[in-house]
């Protein structure tokens, strides 16, 4: 299953690896990052369907945001280091989810989905997806918009928390 962790760099990476990022994010011109106050790991979702995982990745990717790790910082490219990541902006990524909202047609402010401190609750979410599907045949067309809709809550959280905690998404497929 793939999943969205939220992390300090430093949690995840070796210092070779968060050298060539940093390198990266003065070559595109960004900020710098600082440490954040909370070390603690945050996965946002584990239980995301990789297919439909995959289907999102390419929206992403359309939009010029896809990558393997989001940093806490706004820059407008993502690039690749020698390790291997991509290496994108929550901000961008927040700006990119945006135009997918109206795509996917989420309203935030009418499903209550989003409590006060800005949290997802992705098991409740879940849980009314599998309820409202329970009884009758469900037309795939209907569960896959349910689903990218339930991964785009996720990314959202995601990128929520990573700017304001201070913390690195990293994306695992």
């Amino acid at each position: 299953m793939a999943s969205l962790e939220l992390n300090a760099l430093t949690e995840k990476l070796e210092n070779d690896e968060i050298r060539q990022i940093h390198q990266g994010l003065e070559d595109v011109g960004a900020p710098d990052l600082d440490e954040p106050e909370q070390l603690e790991t945050v996965v946002v979702s584990g239980t995301l369907d990789e297919d439909m995982f995959a289907d999102f990745l390419d929206q992403l990717d359309a939009n010029d945001v896809a990558a393997d790790v989001y940093l806490p910082v706004e820059f407008d490219q993502v690039y690749e280091v020698e390790a291997g990541y991509r290496i994108g902006s929550a901000h961008a990524l927040l700006a990119a989810l945006e135009s997918l909202r109206e795509d996917l047609d989420i309203d935030i402010e009418d499903e209550g989905d989003f409590e006060e401190d800005g949290d997802y609750d992705d098991d409740e979410e879940e849980d009314e997806v599998m309820a409202r599907f329970a009884d009758d045949e469900v037309d795939a067309t209907v569960l896959k918009d349910e689903q990218m809709r339930t991964i785009w809550r996720a990314y959202f959280q995601a990128a929520s928390g990573a700017i304001r905690d201070n913390l690195a998404i990293f994306v695992t497929t």
